[in-house]
């Protein structure tokens, strides 16, 4: 679990990102992400669709494994920076 401060947890801002941000797609998932400079500290939100899998065990598992990757790296992520990843 990231920190609360770290995390972007409002449908509103999650659906901003994903409209308005600009997306890297990648084989694995897409990483969408937008500035906001009101913001102190880098946000980030991991969906896992049910594309993914249908079992909501397995669907956490990578959204655990997403989690591991970023924790270490949320710092070094520039200020005001808010990232949705979507698997």
């Amino acid at each position: 679990m990231f920190p609360k401060k770290n995390r972007l947890t409002k449908k509103q801002d999650i659906l901003l990102v994903l409209k308005n941000g600009k997306r890297l797609a990648t084989g694995v998932c897409n990483i969408y992400f937008l500035r906001d400079e009101l913001q102190k500290e880098a946000r980030v939100s991991i969906v896992v669709s049910k594309k993914v899998s249908k079992s909501a065990v397995a669907r956490n598992k990578v959204k655990r494994i997403f989690r591991g990757i970023l924790r270490p790296k949320i710092d070094a992520l520039s200020k005001g920076l808010c990232v949705v990843i979507v698997a």
